[in-house]
């Protein structure tokens, strides 16, 4: 599958109704679908916060660098 069709894949997925006080269950959905795409990456942490009195959340994804980090100037010398 190429690029062009990824996305389109996602965004078939996401492009909906996702208002969290007037479509509530279309937020839910795409936050799923969300936390399932970046759990293929690693572990999904989720932040929780409070709007309107409504708890909402953040994930969070930390991903480890490809390679060590580069020396002063971007190039390692050995």
């Amino acid at each position: 599958m190429d690029l062009k069709e990824r996305l389109q894949g996602h965004l078939i997925q996401i492009v909906r109704d996702r208002n969290p006080y007037m479509a509530s269950a279309g937020h839910f959905y795409v936050q799923q679908y969300i936390r399932e795409q970046l759990g293929q990456w690693g572990t999904v942490e989720t932040e929780d916060f409070a709007v309107r009195g409504r708890i909402h959340h953040n994930f969070i994804l930390d991903l480890p660098p490809l390679s060590p980090p580069l020396g002063k100037g971007g190039r390692q010398f050995g």
